[in-house]
């Protein structure tokens, strides 16, 4: 019956995509995997109920204004073999009825009840045979008391990409209705309750394989085209891929992510290091809940180090002059007699270069403290302006990191200087007095070396979201090897968005 495939296409669309979008949204989260995640994320149940109620009204609206193709058939009726068309389908009413969503230990569950489709469609047909009879006209069609209970499972797949797969599905139309207008209605509206009847068998016979379609096929579709990396700036992006499926429990989801900075140019050589483990929360009554282990934060320094972004250079030119030590032969004869008499009244300048192991990253309760390992060459600048390597002094840099969230998704880091350890590696001009030199090259890290690397990490550390959603009052808490991001979240609509950056530049 033609009415019956327009009631399945619209009804296919209703709850197909709302069962998709409970997927997605958990899915973009995006454990027990055998190696451990860089980076965790937590979609607790209040944080999928709020997604339930920001994108309910949106789908909503999409409903109401969709396309809906014509259909086009042929069936066996009791005039004979006809063509048929239903055109100018547009839905009249939409009422998406109660719904809810909770994460479940085998998926996301669905519950949909009370929800009520209208229709309205131009109907023709056309006996295939003598003497080839016709008629036209609209229709409404109407479908009540619609409910679905789905689950949706969760997964991953061979290519580290997210999976959505229908593990339950029992859908129900309640009641439907048809009235036919113009032609010979009033005769067809005698047989109604037939067609009415048919039709509403035939949905809840056919609804679940059609949504499990949609979920299986379209949903996969649509996790396939997620980005799973994240390129920072011209050296470094971060790689966000999904490393095992999601774990599931009746309170959120959390998903587990490889969470490892990469060289832009050389994306597949990995940092040298090993992921802490990150244990589950023992209770989570905020909407999402974000991990960063410090393994992350070492990769990131490893990575900056193989592009020379750690790497730091002092000139003569740079010391403030009221400094008492300057950068000459002369004031750095004092903790290296040897200099000043084979460099006799010469300009130097010191270079700080990140080793192989670049930086430690201990998180504790207490906070986050690192140690930074550089090399310190000291250059004597000669007269042609080429330089000769005085000593170099392996430096060891203990420094604390305040860390702070903002709402646009962002995690900050501002280092703060605590001590310095000096060893003399190499020597061209004698003995070195490291003791001596601490007071000196402390005033240097402080003065350059730290006021560098805070630049280079104010751009922060970006948590992977989707478009139009910022944090409401984030906080932040550390535990061993890791950071915790907890936060409520708040979404914008790009429509919304648009309108608001339009009345802004209107009041502007």
């Amino acid at each position: 019956c033609c009415c019956c495939c327009c009631c399945v296409c619209f009804v296919k669309m209703l709850l197909g995509k709302l069962i998709l979008l409970a997927a997605l949204v958990a899915a973009c989260t995006s454990s027990g995997s055998a190696v451990n995640p860089g980076f965790r994320a937590i979609l607790t149940n209040s944080g999928l109920d709020y997604a339930r109620q920001v994108g309910i009204p949106i789908l909503q609206k999409a409903i109401e204004s969709l396309s809906i193709p014509d259909i086009n058939g042929d069936a066996d009726t009791p005039v004979g073999h006809i063509s048929y068309s239903l055109s100018d389908i547009k839905a009249t009413t939409v009422n998406l009825g109660t719904s809810s969503i909770a994460a479940t230990t085998g998926g996301i569950s669905l519950v949909v009840s009370g929800a009520a489709v209208g229709l309205n469609a131009n109907w023709h047909y056309r006996e295939d045979h003598w003497p080839h009879v016709s008629d036209h006209g609209s229709a409404d069609i109407s479908a009540s008391s619609l409910s679905a209970d789905l689950t949706v499972a969760i997964g991953v797949s061979s290519t580290n990409e997210p999976t959505v797969n229908t593990a339950t599905c029992d859908v129900n139309v309640g009641s439907l209705s048809i009235k036919f207008h113009g032609g010979a209605s009033w005769l067809y509206n005698l047989f109604s309750k037939y067609i009415e009847d048919e039709i509403k068998k035939a949905l809840n016979n056919e609804m679940c394989s059609i949504i499990t379609n949609e979920i299986n096929t379209e949903g996969n579709k649509e996790l396939a085209t997620l980005p799973q990396v994240v390129k920072l700036d011209s050296c470094a992006l971060i790689n966000f891929e999904i490393i095992s499926a999601p774990s599931m429990t009746s309170a959120f989801v959390e998903t587990s992510h490889k969470g490892e900075f990469f060289q832009v140019q050389h994306n597949t050589t990995e940092a040298p290091y090993t992921p802490p483990v990150i244990p589950a929360p023992t209770s989570a009554p905020r909407m999402f809940y974000v991990y960063v282990s410090a393994y992350t934060l070492e990769t990131a320094g490893w990575v900056y180090k193989q592009c020379g972004e750690l790497d730091f250079v002092i000139t003569a030119s740079e010391v403030p002059s009221s400094f008492p030590i300057q950068l000459n032969t002369a004031a750095l004869s004092k903790f290296a007699p040897g200099l000043e008499k084979k460099y006799p009244n010469m300009t130097m300048q010191v270079d700080f270069n990140a080793t192989a192991d670049p930086i430690d990253v201990e998180i504790t309760p207490a906070g986050v403290n690192l140690t930074l390992n550089f090399q310190l060459a000291a250059f004597v600048v000669l007269p042609n302006k080429t330089l000769a390597e005085a000593f170099t002094l392996n430096t060891t840099i203990y420094a604390s990191a305040s860390v702070t969230v903002t709402t646009d998704k962002f995690i900050h880091a501002n280092l703060t200087f605590l001590n310095v350890e000096l060893a003399t590696f190499s020597t061209n001009v004698g003995p070195v007095d490291t003791s001596g030199l601490n007071s000196v090259i402390s005033f240097f890290c402080q003065a350059f070396l730290l006021p560098g690397l805070n630049k280079a990490i104010a751009k922060g550390f970006p948590i992977p979201s989707i478009d139009g959603m910022t944090f409401v009052n984030p906080d932040i808490s550390f535990g061993n090897g890791y950071v915790t991001v907890d936060t409520d979240i708040n979404y914008v609509p790009s429509a919304q968005r648009q309108q608001m950056a339009q009345y802004r530049l209107v009041i502007n």
